[in-house]
Formats: structure tokens, sequence, C-alpha cells
């Protein structure tokens, strides 16, 4: 051990020796997570634009949801190789943004229009699922 204390090490346990993760690794993990996740967020940018189309904003949204949902994660395992497990727009944002503060901007969360429709984005995940009555207009989405 080079640093820090050993407090408690049983001597029927033997620990594995530490192998480091070369920067080779890392660039090849990031650059398979930004393809995996960020090719998922375009094809489903690219569905939600098939959707809008066809007029069909409830599908929009969701896939509008889906797309945002996708990047922030690809920006998450690309950037820290942590798997988010989660649907909340608004949580994976504020991870990205220990990152970049770039990403406000693409939101315009500044504006009264930018944080209006991206409460929109935010909510469309489970209204679309789960609420009858949600119907987003053309403009919105």
């Amino acid at each position: 051990m080079e640093k820090g204390f050993v407090l408690y090490q049983s001597p029927e346990l033997i620990l594995p020796e530490h192998i480091g993760i070369t920067k080779e690794v890392l660039l090849e993990r990031a650059k398979f997570n930004w393809e995996r996740w960020g090719k998922q967020g375009s094809e489903f940018l690219r569905g939600a634009e098939l959707y809008r189309a066809d007029n069909n904003f409830r599908l929009t949204a969701f896939l509008l949801h889906q797309s945002a949902e996708s990047v922030l994660k690809a920006i998450i395992q690309a950037v820290i190789g942590y798997r988010v497990q989660m649907h909340n727009v608004s949580r994976l944002l504020r991870l990205t943004l220990l990152f970049t503060d770039e990403l406000k901007e693409v939101f315009e969360l500044n504006t009264t229009e930018g944080a209006q429709l991206y409460q929109l984005l935010q909510n469309a995940y489970s209204q679309s699922r789960y609420n009858s009555s949600f119907d987003p207009d053309g403009d919105s989405v």
C-alpha cells in the first residue's frame, strides 16, 4: 500500500492486485459510451421529427424527452464512466453541468419561453405515457 492505513484485514482475505486503467482504455470506453447513447439520442430525435411531420405531437414530445435523456446520459458516461439509471432530465442536466455550462444555453433556461419548453420536455416522459389527456401543441414541440 502506497498511501493510507489498513484499518482491518483478515488473514484469510487476499485482495487482488490493483490493475491501473490506461488513458487509452478510458478514451475507448468514453468513445463507446458516446457512440452508443449519443447515437440513440440522434435516432430518437429523428423519430421525433417524423412524428412531428405526422402531427403526432404526443409521441413527438415523448421522443424529444428520450433524445435529451440519451444525450445527457451519453455525456455523463463518456466523461465519468457512470451509467445513470433515471429518466429525470433535470437531474441529468444538473449532473452534466459539473462538466460544462454550455448545455444551459441549449435549453435557453434563462428565458421564460425556454423554461416553459424545458418544463414540457421534463414532463413529456410521464405525461405522454400515463396522462391520456396530454396533448401538446405543434408550436411547443
